[in-house]
């Protein structure tokens, strides 16, 4: 798949996180089929110029049309998702994501997204 992870390469990484209500963590057995179609999804939408291709995201959670997701360097990037699964007209720039730096950056936002 080149710059994106293989469906049959998923994994949840060790960090603990904790998950506000509304986020639905897709690391049961159950919501594997799910997760399968929401990472087939986005590496259908991410493009050679995207700022996450090579970084091989990991889908780990949804809520709504965003997606939460693992890189491959450690960090952590919430995903705006366009639904249609194919690469947009401005591929560096959708889906719209936001890069954290750690575990901990992602939590902060989690907990308080509008950084109120």
């Amino acid at each position: 798949m080149n710059g994106l992870i293989a469906l049959d390469q998923l994994y949840f990484p060790q960090e603990a996180i904790h998950w506000p209500e509304h986020w639905w963590v897709l690391n049961d057995d159950k919501d594997q089929d799910f997760r399968m179609r929401m990472q087939h999804l986005l590496n259908g939408e991410l493009s050679e110029q995207h700022p996450l291709w090579g970084l091989q995201p990991v889908v780990l959670a949804k809520d709504d049309d965003d997606l939460v997701v693992h890189l491959n360097d450690g960090r952590y990037a919430v995903v705006h998702i366009v639904g249609s699964g194919k690469i947009d007209q401005y591929p560096t720039r959708f889906p719209s994501c936001y890069i954290f730096g750690n575990v901990t950056e992602l939590q902060q936002w989690l907990e308080d997204p509008f950084g109120s």
